[in-house]
């Protein structure tokens, strides 16, 4: 994925998860994630931008 789109995702708010991260599974054309996969990764992406979002605030004092 671009440089670009990964700050568009991150702009609007939404997860990125690396598939190494989770047990993904193809079932003909469509990808299926365990739902706890899925919460704890989402919980983790979330700490991130928290902990981003402290930082920059932090910078701008």
């Amino acid at each position: 994925m671009s440089h670009q789109a990964k700050e568009e995702f991150q702009k609007n708010m939404i997860p990125l998860i690396e598939e190494k991260k989770v047990d993904l599974k193809m079932a003909d054309d469509v990808a299926v994630i365990m739902s706890q996969d899925l919460k704890r990764e989402i919980e983790q992406w979330k700490k991130e931008q928290e902990e981003k979002k402290k930082k920059k605030t932090e910078i701008n004092f």
